[in-house]
């Protein structure tokens, strides 16, 4: 069954005689309007072509400057500037900004122009006599109003659904945000631990060679074998092999952080390395944190919302809408045409659709307990990614002083060490090991120390901050 309509309206037509001055205004009237279509596609062009333009200088004042020193918060701010994933959730924003523009627009006026030219010929035949053609011309002219009056809030519920959605595109947006800042801190920290393993690692190689050189003073004298000659040859081999593997990990790291500050080649920059500060807090009160400022949980929240409130617009299918409308317009055939007005009231009511507005509602609500669901869900993921970086934290925060601790131990036996192969009371067998120790133990200080600053990153991640 179609919808029903119960209207009221009020029809006034006089013919009158167009004068020749109503005729120009007619056509002023037209050419306007073009004009006016005109000026705004124009508008539109140099706005384009302006933001474009913008685009480019700042894409280039932004490049990083050949021997920059960038710290942590400015290797962030880089990051905020060119990763293009976060320029993706930025147009989602624009969207659902302009989807709340649409909603709005219902509390509006509406106006329409109409303007029409028909041209129609009629043949008749007239048998044994003749032909005679029958040539009309109709021209209409009309300019419109409506307005809804009273729609049992339905305007209103699309527009808040619209501001919820947005909301939650905002929300999105930050999530984005903590975890691109999360890849570039851990990204800029693993960069200063390639860079001090890397001087770890070349710090082995002089000793090796130091060691290869003593090896083979020794060796000239008569107090060490040719085996202790060709056993600091392979050290040194080896240390030269790890010196390039970690060389490699270097660049790759490098790599990394270009990555994760969404830039695709930059010149050759440098990085203050950020002091470790005291990051102390109880895993309840990080699991609390977590639970209020997550920016995805606000996200599904508002999602949920905007859902309840779907349910609310879909039952408003149920009710009818009053608007009000007018109306001036030119019709006729020719000059001089009649002209007239219009104005009424409607109420518009659907009776029967198909039962189409009961399944809407049910369809909302099954996406009310879909959002539900997706909460609960992620509440559970937060409390469990919240305890394993909370025990990453704790972790990290004590291996540091146990590898302080290993480190000194290697290097006072380092020196002992070589002093016993001085004195010829030790072989190259625990000098070599000796060397290996002490370097495996500075690497583990160094990764304990970082390790700890991206525990730190990564909770600060999870709890939302």
């Amino acid at each position: 069954m179609e919808p029903c309509y119960i209207y009221g309206s009020l029809m006034y037509k006089k013919s009158m005689l167009m004068s020749l001055e109503t005729k120009i205004r007619h056509f002023l009237f037209v050419i306007i309007l073009r004009l006016k279509s005109y000026l705004t596609l124009a508008l539109s062009a140099a706005f384009v072509m302006v933001l474009f333009y913008s685009l480019l200088v700042h894409a280039d004042s932004d490049t990083i400057a050949p021997g920059s020193v960038l710290t942590i918060e400015s290797s962030v701010e880089t990051a905020i500037k060119h990763h293009p994933e976060l320029l993706t959730y930025y147009y989602a924003i624009k969207a659902k900004e302009a989807q709340a523009g649409q909603a709005r627009a219902g509390f509006f006026p509406r106006l329409d122009f109409t303007y029409s030219y028909t041209r129609t010929q009629l043949l008749h035949d007239f048998p044994a006599v003749s032909q005679k053609v029958y040539n009309n011309s109709d021209f209409y002219t009309a300019l419109g109003v409506t307005q809804t009056i009273y729609d049992f809030g339905k305007i209103n519920t699309n527009l808040e659904i619209s501001n919820l959605k947005l909301d939650a595109s905002n929300f999105d947006y930050i999530s984005k945000l903590d975890s691109i800042t999360y890849d570039v801190k851990k990204a800029y920290f693993d960069v200063l631990k390639a860079l001090k393993s890397y001087d770890v690692d070349n710090e082995t190689v002089t000793q090796f060679t130091q060691h290869l050189e003593q090896a083979k003073d020794f060796y000239k004298a008569g107090t060490k074998s040719r085996y202790d000659v060709t056993k600091a040859e392979v050290d040194l081999s080896n240390a030269k092999l790890t010196l390039l593997k970690g060389e490699n990990a270097l660049k790759q790291a490098w790599v990394s952080l270009n990555n994760a500050m969404g830039i695709y080649s930059a010149s050759e920059y440098k990085l203050t390395d950020a002091l470790s500060v005291p990051f102390d807090i109880t895993l309840e009160e990080a699991t609390e944190h977590a639970m209020k400022n997550r920016p995805d949980l606000k996200s599904l929240t508002s999602l949920r919302d905007a859902a309840k409130k779907s349910i609310k617009y879909a039952k408003t299918d149920y009710y009818p809408t009053v608007s009000g409308s007018a109306s001036y317009m030119f019709d006729g055939s020719n000059y001089p045409v009649d002209n007239g007005w219009s104005a009424g009231v409607i109420l518009s009511w659907n009776i029967f659709k198909g039962l189409e507005t009961k399944q809407k509602v049910a369809e909302a609500a099954a996406d009310l307990d879909s959002a539900d669901s997706k909460i609960n869900a992620l509440k559970l993921d937060i409390q469990s990614a919240i305890q394993k970086a909370y025990l990453d934290l704790k972790l990290a925060k004590e291996s540091i002083a146990n590898a302080k601790i290993q480190l000194q131990q290697a290097l006072e036996n380092l020196e002992i060490v070589k002093l016993r192969y001085e004195s010829g009371l030790s072989g190259p067998v625990e000098l070599t090991d000796a060397i290996v120790t002490s370097q495996n133990a500075n690497l583990t200080y160094i990764n304990a120390q970082y390790d700890y600053k991206i525990a730190v990153a990564a909770i600060e991640k999870t709890m939302g901050r």
